[in-house]
């Protein structure tokens, strides 16, 4: 739903979705998902959290809400495969986007 549909990634927003994610995701910040549905579960979480973040406004609630710190505590302690290329691979995806939009501000000023 959040993949594909810029009103779903909003309203997920302003009702304090990712919040909620990052705080499912913190179950992951030191221990590995145990068993397949774990696993998946784990894996939907950042799926969800990444592409919610493809709304610019969701990417202020996630600032706010120490993301970056989280996503770089999940990095930090190591998990077994492919567990740990979820966050990498998702800051990966947000520095980029964050980039893009600053180098928009920079070239054109409000």
């Amino acid at each position: 739903m959040l993949q594909h549909s810029e009103s779903n990634r909003k309203r997920f927003g302003e009702a304090n979705g990712i919040d909620t994610l990052l705080v499912c995701i913190s179950a992951y910040k030191r221990s590995a998902p145990v068993g397949g549905d774990e696993e998946e579960y784990a894996e939907n979480l950042f799926d969800s959290l990444c592409s919610s973040l493809l709304f610019p406004a969701n990417r202020a609630f996630f600032e706010k809400a120490q993301g970056i710190e989280l996503m770089l505590m999940c990095i930090k302690y190591p998990l077994p495969l492919p567990l740990p290329l979820l966050p990498i691979s998702f800051l990966t995806s947000f520095f980029f986007l964050f980039f893009e939009e600053q180098k928009s501000l920079v070239a054109n000023p409000p």
